[in-house]
């Protein structure tokens, strides 16, 4: 996946490739846009959600790794 990025500082176009985009922009995700423009805007129902999961060893975990919730 390649996306185009503009370097707010500068105002320079930027161009990067990854396996894996994550679009941590909020409600109103450009990102989420870009992807699903048939989706329409976001209907907000009140809740708030936040995910992270962590593949990095925590102190005191098995040496699986952990993660959190």
């Amino acid at each position: 996946m390649s996306v185009e990025l503009r370097d707010r500082q500068s105002g320079r176009l930027v161009i990067e490739s990854a396996d894996v985009l994550v679009g941590g922009d909020g409600i109103n995700s450009a990102v989420r846009a870009k992807l699903h423009p048939e989706e329409g805007p976001p209907i907000w129902n009140g809740i708030r959600l936040t995910r992270l999961w962590s593949s990095t060893r925590s102190p005191g975990a098995p040496s699986s790794g952990a993660g959190r919730w």
